[in-house]
């Protein structure tokens, strides 16, 4: 009976998904999170997600950026800082039933390099809806924990970390559960992606893009309405577009435009020129989508929402630290960190 009603709920969340679900799913997940205090004065963090690391074939949308994150991994290593994964590390969805897969191709040099950092202690991670296998403790047992080499390793949904000085308290979550369940662990959603949009054309997919972003920009809104009430910040992924004390940052990806503008220029295919054009015209579209959260006069300042960006593009990597009793906006590109407010 058990599973007919969590069936029919599921089912329910899938068509009608709104406010109450996304309250409701930030609820659960925020029950289940693991608890850190943390001495912001002295402790360091950087923080990351949304690899979607492939199995480094060409459709991988992480093969080019993966040498400027293990670059970001031995500089931040060798300073101190405790590696927090905010999820959708791996691609799961593109890549069904291939998690071994892409664990084996980025073992020698992405995982033995944050493997450093769980030897040190100083490492922690989430599962997104790209990598939701990790929500079942024993394929974390039987696929991820033996690559990695940790016995009882764990993956929560979301992290509580406190400062001990200030008493402020960061809610990390990936940012997916502020839409219907189906992001997270629906076949539906699975079956869409691998017979639906992997199948359009590259206009249809980048007018789905845009369509999907309305849905992500309204996601985050529920996540901080919530998190507001509790008395959380948020720092969150999954929307890959970077956030600062609830302020959106377009900078990496006008930078990313730009250039892909200036690389259609230089081709000399039609088609090819049209590609690069189209892929930028997305990436206005979908930047527009998101906007800057309206704090009213009874909400100003302080809780705040944050968003690490993502760890692909051919511009640099993006992410969140915490160190020195400061919280920064960071990139990560051939030129080391850059610093972004």
């Amino acid at each position: 009976m058990n599973k007919i009603w969590k069936g029919i709920r599921n089912l329910w969340d899938h068509l009608f998904g709104g406010k109450r679900t996304a309250f409701r799913r930030i609820r659960e997940d925020t029950g289940r999170a693991r608890l850190i205090s943390a001495d912001f004065s002295r402790d360091h963090y950087i923080i990351f997600s949304d690899l979607h690391k492939g199995d480094r074939t060409g459709s991988d949308p992480f093969r080019e950026a993966a040498d400027w994150y293990r670059q970001a991994l031995n500089h931040y290593f060798a300073n101190g800082f405790t590696l927090v994964l905010l999820g959708d590390l791996e691609e799961g969805w593109g890549y069904e039933g291939r998690m071994a897969k892409i664990l084996s191709a980025y073992h020698d040099d992405i995982i033995e390099a944050e493997r450093k950092f769980i030897a040190a202690g100083r490492y922690m991670r989430l599962y997104g809806n790209h990598d939701d296998d990790w929500r079942f403790p024993e394929r974390v047992a039987d696929v991820l924990a033996p690559s990695y080499r940790i016995e009882g390793m764990e993956v929560p949904p979301a992290i509580i970390l406190q400062d001990t000085a200030s008493g402020e308290k960061f809610l990390l979550i990936h940012g997916c559960q502020g839409g219907a369940r189906q992001d997270i662990g629906d076949p539906v959603a699975r079956v869409v992606m691998k017979y639906g949009f992997l199948t359009l054309t590259g206009a249809e997919q980048h007018r789905s893009l845009i369509k999907i972003a309305k849905k992500m920009a309204r996601q985050q809104q529920y996540i901080f309405e919530w998190a507001r009430k509790q008395g959380y910040n948020v720092i969150a992924g999954h929307t890959h577009i970077p956030y600062f004390q609830s302020k959106k940052i377009e900078a990496p990806w006008r930078d990313h435009i730009a250039a892909l503008r200036i690389r259609a220029d230089l081709q000399e295919t039609a088609e090819e020129k049209t590609r690069l054009a189209q892929e930028a015209e997305t990436i206005e579209a979908v930047l527009a989508r998101f906007t800057d959260f309206d704090l009213t006069e009874e909400f100003a300042g302080a809780p705040f929402y944050y968003n690490d960006g993502c760890c692909i593009g051919r511009n640099m990597l993006t992410g969140i630290k915490i160190s020195d009793g400061r919280i920064e906006l960071i990139g990560f590109n051939q030129h080391g960190e850059v610093p972004l407010i």
